[in-house]
């Protein structure tokens, strides 16, 4: 992270909106990282740095968040970087519309193009019930660090360490649960790197612990839904992303060990395959590929073995897609 460190944290430290505690974590680095910081901190009373030994994603922000004394709390990962008004049009949203939770978006980074992505173009105020939905039915919704939140929502939710990929959405989830209005603004002023080599990209040792099927599955057995719409939401999210591992899981080097995993998944995807196929809103390549799930588990390695588009197309995924 050391070469994108310094654009990241100027970024960060020329907002606009002045009024910040920027908490910088190094969870272990083995580069200059820390020195880096160290250095930042010494020139800005703003900039507090923790030192940790290396514990993942979920402890250095669990680690942030309960050092956090401020008001309103945002996310900015050390790869990317923001515009210089965009917390203070975040913060402003907030403030102006009374909300818990003010959401923004994000401009994707890819190494030879840009591309700005929205899913409303004017501002908006939602209850509960209809941000949830956006949550489920919007992957590009999950992520934390394009939105601004009131810091006590998020203090006290601990999530299992072991969880590497959803970890956004889980938190997500349940600080949703907590808020009860919320603001968009069309603002794109994240910028997110996209990189081949991210952690979230990285699947050949995969294993079900590491899946959204399992954050999903979690999800399911601690937030109960008693509404039709979004039960069906849920459904909907829950299944894409099942039929996504399960073709990872049988495709990981870890296969023998996914095994119990992968045979589980193809059961449940068997048993909804009348409704997936159905299903107006369920794209076609996931139907394509649930068929393909839902085969004997030699025949479906077999038949997995000859995608090679996988679930990256061009190297280049859109942020919308899942």
């Amino acid at each position: 992270m050391e070469q994108y460190l310094p654009q990241c944290m100027e970024t960060v430290l020329n907002q606009t909106y002045t009024n910040l505690e920027i908490i910088a974590v190094d969870d272990g680095s083995t580069d200059g990282s820390l020195a880096m910081l160290q250095e930042y901190a010494a020139h800005d009373p703003r900039v507090r740095v923790i030192h940790k030994e290396n514990g993942g994603l979920i402890s250095a922000r669990e680690v942030a968040i309960e050092q956090a004394t401020g008001e309103y709390i945002a996310f900015c990962d050390p790869d990317d970087w923001v515009d210089l008004d965009f917390y203070a049009q975040l913060v402003e949203a907030l403030e102006q519309n009374e909300a818990d939770v003010a959401i923004g978006h994000c401009v994707l980074e890819f190494e030879d193009s840009t591309e700005n992505v929205l899913w409303e173009h004017k501002d908006c105020v939602m209850d509960q019930r209809t941000a949830m939905l956006y949550l489920l039915s919007r992957a590009s919704t999950a992520a934390l660090w394009d939105k601004v939140y009131r810091t006590d929502l998020i203090k006290g939710i601990i999530l299992p360490q072991y969880v590497t990929v959803g970890e956004d959405f889980m938190r997500n989830w349940y600080i949703f649960l907590r808020a009860q209005r919320f603001a968009y603004t069309p603002v794109c002023g994240y910028h997110y790197r996209y990189r081949e080599d991210s952690m979230s990209k990285a699947c050949d040792k995969i294993d079900y612990p590491h899946t959204k099927t399992c954050v999903f599955d979690i999800l399911a057995k601690e937030s109960p839904l008693n509404d039709e719409k979004l039960r069906a939401a849920f459904w909907h999210r829950s299944m894409r992303s099942m039929i996504k591992d399960a073709y990872k899981l049988i495709q990981s080097s870890q296969k023998v060990s996914n095994e119990p995993h992968t045979r589980q998944m193809q059961t449940t995807i068997r048993q909804n395959l009348s409704r997936l196929l159905t299903t107006a809103s369920m794209p076609l390549y996931y139907k394509v590929m649930a068929c393909i799930m839902a085969t004997p588990y030699t025949i479906c390695g077999w038949l997995s073995s000859l995608i090679t588009l996988g679930w990256v197309v061009k190297k280049r995924v859109k942020y919308i897609t899942e």
